[in-house]
């Protein structure tokens, strides 16, 4: 809950920082109740900035010699990985509330829409693509209709977005990928872990990844998610059994092997 204040000492995980960073209440639709991530969003995050922190660190040490402590709490993670969402209220003291399908920030036809067999999400229909977007869904009909031209206003876009509800359910998510991919309307299938890892193009891009670890056994992980031309990042076959690497990392810090002994005497490794 962060370093400081009344809340300092108080424990947390992954839950705690979602509920009282307010993440649970702006998932689910109006109406519902709260529900949180289906990931350990707030675990995740925490790591990534400790790592942030620990890297911009190491950097103001090349100048400054000096070395520092890094602080970061899930709780100041979660309000970060909202920023946009809490600049919002601080500037209009309005929350913005549910995701309803997509975004509360967002408007037009920006959120998921159910298929024949499943769900796909519209991202985001560029200027001028509007008759792509209902050619593609075989309603030119839209274009001839009045009230395309009150797209501006509530009642406008929710009759559009009732209208593509009616049209999305007509065929399968495969088939609307295909047909939007010819054109320059941004979308993509909602799917799961499984439909995921059996994406080619995942596996292309070494984000899911296999190999054979050093005892020689079969392994199927995540990959990195950065890409370095230089110096190429791999990904960990194995985790490492608790000490493994005790002894290999006291040796760099130039501990002797009986220094090394007499830690082990003292339990202090």
């Amino acid at each position: 809950f962060g370093p400081r204040g009344d809340g300092r000492d108080r424990e947390g995980a992954d839950l705690a920082a979602q509920c009282a960073g307010g993440l649970v209440t702006t998932t689910g639709c109006d109406g519902e109740p709260p529900s949180p991530v289906g990931v350990t969003i707030a675990d995740h995050i925490g790591s990534l900035n400790m790592a942030c922190g620990i890297l911009s660190a190491l950097h103001a040490r090349t100048t400054s010699g000096k070395g520092q402590k890094v602080e970061v709490s899930l709780l100041g993670g979660q309000i970060w990985a909202q920023a946009a969402e809490y600049t919002h209220y601080l500037m209009t003291q309005e929350v913005p509330g549910r995701s309803n399908f997509g975004h509360p920030l967002i408007r037009g036809a920006y959120r998921i829409y159910e298929t024949l067999d499943g769900w796909i999400g519209l991202i985001g229909v560029p200027p001028g693509a509007l008759d792509e977007l209902v050619t593609a869904l075989d309603r030119p009909d839209l274009l001839l209709d009045e009230r395309m031209q009150t797209l501006a206003t509530p009642a406008g876009i929710e009759w559009f977005l009732g209208e593509l509800e009616l049209s999305f359910k007509r065929k399968t998510t495969d088939a609307w990928c295909e047909l939007l991919g010819a054109t320059s309307v941004r979308y993509a299938p909602v799917r799961d872990y499984a439909a995921v890892a059996a994406d080619k193009n995942v596996w292309a891009n070494e984000y899911l990844t296999s190999g054979v670890d050093d005892r020689n056994e079969p392994q199927q992980v995540v990959g990195p998610p950065i890409q370095l031309s230089d110096t190429a990042l791999t990904a960990g076959l194995r985790s490492p059994d608790l000490g493994e690497h005790t002894d290999e990392i006291l040796r760099e810090l130039n501990y002797s092997a009986s220094e090394i002994d007499g830690f082990r005497e003292r339990n202090v490794v």
